[in-house]
């Protein structure tokens, strides 16, 4: 068995080594590698909210990511949709310690959210641009429902002058993109037409392994730790 723990409020949680290795090229290199971790089996998680860690230990054993057990949470395990925040915490976990199922089940749900007329919110839209790399596929999949439904919060002033150069380009270039793809087929497609998630995401999965693989991990809490189709046819 391993332990990791919330590192903000000291919260445990025992896992089997074999299921975080499994699933976690950052949880292997720890509980492996010649690390104090791999002999304490103790892993300290930072910068991440404790409901995120409560959700991935029930997904780990039962592949399951729809309870969640926060503060003002119904009793009784019930579950509900996430939010586009929520999401984009869960993907930012999945990320960051390397998770690369838990981060592409996580980037569909995201863009299921953001089809189904829910849309982006400035909060998801800020915590995504301060916790996902440019190159994430997620960005790209968020720009282009900016682009298509824009920001549903009514923050778009708050949104926008927060963002940072990379973000804006990323933003801009998807709307024109999308005006271009209207323009050429004649008004056929209708705005607001849903992404096809599955191409945006495509390299998710060997994105993120790569990172894992290609990065060294620090686990001293300062660094991080580890390191549709989207044209409508």
């Amino acid at each position: 068995m391993a332990t990791y723990i919330h590192k903000e409020s000291g919260t445990k949680f025992h896992a089997h080594a074999s299921l975080l290795c499994h699933y976690s090229p950052f949880f292997k290199k720890a509980l492996t590698g010649r690390f104090q971790e791999s002999e304490s089996r103790i892993i300290e998680i930072y910068d991440v909210e404790l409901w995120v860690l409560e959700v991935f230990q029930n997904w780990l054993y039962f592949r399951n990511c729809d309870w969640i057990p926060s503060p003002g949470f119904d009793a009784g395990g019930d579950s509900r949709d996430y939010t586009a925040l929520e999401h984009v915490q869960m993907i930012s976990f999945a990320d960051k310690y390397s998770v690369p199922e838990l981060f592409e089940v996580e980037a569909q749900r995201l863009g299921k959210c953001l089809n189904d007329g829910t849309g982006m919110k400035s909060d998801a839209l800020l915590f995504a641009q301060d916790h996902l790399p440019e190159s994430s596929p997620v960005m790209v999949m968020i720009a282009e429902a900016i682009a298509r439904f824009g920001i549903k919060d009514g923050g778009e002033g708050t949104a926008l002058m927060g963002l940072k150069p990379a973000l804006e380009k990323l933003i801009a270039r998807s709307i024109i993109q999308s005006r271009d793809r209207q323009k050429k087929r004649n008004d056929n497609v209708a705005p607001g037409k849903k992404m096809n998630v599955t191409k945006l995401l495509r390299t998710s999965n060997n994105a993120t392994n790569e990172k894992a693989q290609d990065d060294e991990m620090s686990i001293d809490g300062n660094d991080d730790a580890t390191d549709n189709e989207s044209d409508d046819e």
